[in-house]
């Protein structure tokens, strides 16, 4: 044996030997995951059935749902009213945020027309007649200003091909308009104010309220009286107007308002659960014991490999010949298994642990005789010890020994239990440690390598042993 001074600290655990180390107690596994999934569905079983059994509570359990599911339909009408009222809104306002000019124009560089006209009735009062003519100023002067009022401007900006565009403003609420009128109609003055973002759709306004003025004083001088409206003063400049700047903030924050009311009450529909109908049926029954059963045997299977990990992890026992190899630095001269007939999950499972040849006793005993003849060198005695049992090592060394002719194979035991095994290294010019997957402790290895030392380090390598 090679000298390890770091004999008593065991390397990390492979990740490897401890998958099919669990995967080699595949039994204890389904058993686990028997009992529980028969135990989950069997409580489940009786629980659903007691339950189909009891038919008042069958019928409050089916007025609960049609009380849960008519709050449900309620809850998710009016969310689907709010969103549908919501995403209309949004629709306008992204069609206004192509076609309102409010939103194109420059609150630092805005177009504005002022004008203001005098209606002439020639009206006059004769002091010597106590029965004085109508005086028809006020309401010649306000049917001017109405019609101004009903003018369609989108109507007057199309002329120019803007046949997409609108002079309304897009924030409700808001008192800017594209014109502006103000009268004192018993004085026959009649004011109007042109907002626009271009000096051309200025003009195009201002034409079209000339040309419905012009129409209106034809009309009134025939139907109410005779009058002449005259222009006192007109002017066009560029100015500052911060209520457009006003609008198209107050329309970012609606747009935003509405794309947060879209998102809050989408999630809020999403969100909503219908109702599950609880009430007992016998399929209800059938398929709650057959979730239960699965959540029995996926709970069982994950339970019970926590629970071995931790265990291979506490016990620290021999899972795989390469696990020997480095902790002892020792050859591992082959594996046996002492029960016939392994099935092939078993010997795959092993033979990935390092021990191949386990499903064929001839061929591992052919191994092991090889493997023994190679290291034993000039040896002519070996002597078998091991923490396995002592009726394995007899029995370990009967099929060995025809197979190790001339050699001269002897039986020791546990040294660190029996006397007499450690009396036998005596003398003794080869040894073989047998030890046992995953019975063997790596603690009473360590014990067995250092007595071991002690003697004089003839330990040629070790058979790691399986079955019962």
């Amino acid at each position: 044996m090679q000298e390890n001074g770091n004999l008593w600290n065991a390397p990390e655990r492979s990740l490897s030997d401890i998958y099919w180390s669990l995967l080699g107690r595949w039994r204890f596994f389904l058993l686990v995951a028997l009992v529980a999934a028969l135990a989950l569905g069997s409580l489940t079983f009786y629980t659903e059935y007691k339950a189909l059994r009891d038919p008042e509570m069958i019928e409050k359990q089916e007025s609960d749902y049609r009380t849960a599911l008519e709050d449900y339909e309620k809850q998710k009408t009016n969310i689907e009213k709010r969103l549908k009222n919501l995403e209309d809104e949004r629709a306008r306002l992204e069609e206004y945020s192509e076609t309102a000019i409010m939103l194109f124009a420059d609150q630092y560089n805005i177009h504005e027309h002022m004008a203001s006209y005098y209606v002439n009735t020639n009206y006059e009062i004769a002091p010597e007649l106590f029965f004085q003519n109508p005086n028809y100023t006020s309401v010649i002067t306000n049917s001017y200003r109405a019609a101004v009022n009903r003018l369609d401007l989108d109507r007057a900006i199309s002329g120019g091909g803007d046949t997409k565009l609108t002079c309304q403003n897009p924030v409700t609420d808001d008192s800017l308009r594209i014109v502006t009128t103000s009268v004192d109609a018993s004085n026959g003055i009649l004011n109007f104010t042109v907002y626009a973002d271009t000096e051309e759709r200025m003009n195009q306004i201002v034409s079209a309220i000339q040309q419905v003025l012009n129409n209106q004083e034809t009309l009134l001088n025939q139907v109410i009286g005779d009058h002449t409206l005259e222009v006192l003063s007109q002017e066009d400049r560029i100015t500052i107007n911060t209520a457009f700047g006003r609008v198209q903030t107050a329309f970012a924050k609606k747009s935003e308002s509405v794309d947060s009311g879209i998102k809050s009450n989408k999630k809020e529909l999403k969100a909503l659960e219908a109702p599950t109908n609880e009430t007992p049926s016998f399929k209800k029954l059938i398929i709650n014991v057959l979730k239960w059963v699965a959540l029995g045997g996926v709970g069982g299977l994950m339970a019970v490999a926590l629970f071995l990990v931790f265990q291979i992890i506490i016990q620290d026992k021999v899972l795989s010949a390469g696990e020997l190899r480095i902790r002892y630095h020792c050859p591992v001269l082959g594996g046996f298994c002492f029960q016939d007939g392994e099935m092939k999950l078993d010997c795959r499972i092993l033979n990935k642990l390092g021990m191949p040849h386990m499903d064929a006793g001839d061929e591992a005993l052919e191994l092991i005789a090889a493997n023994v003849r190679y290291y034993m060198k000039d040896a002519e005695k070996v002597l078998l010890i091991g923490t396995d049992q002592e009726e394995r090592l007899a029995e370990l060394k009967k099929v060995l020994e025809p197979r190790l002719k001339g050699v001269e194979l002897q039986m020791g035991g546990n040294i660190n239990l029996n006397p007499a095994a450690v009396a036998a290294l005596q003398g003794v010019t080869a040894i073989i440690c047998v030890e046992r997957y995953n019975k063997s402790a790596h603690k009473a290895i360590r014990q067995e390598m250092q007595l071991l030392r002690a003697f004089g380090d003839r330990n040629i390598g070790f058979i790691l042993t399986n079955g019962k």
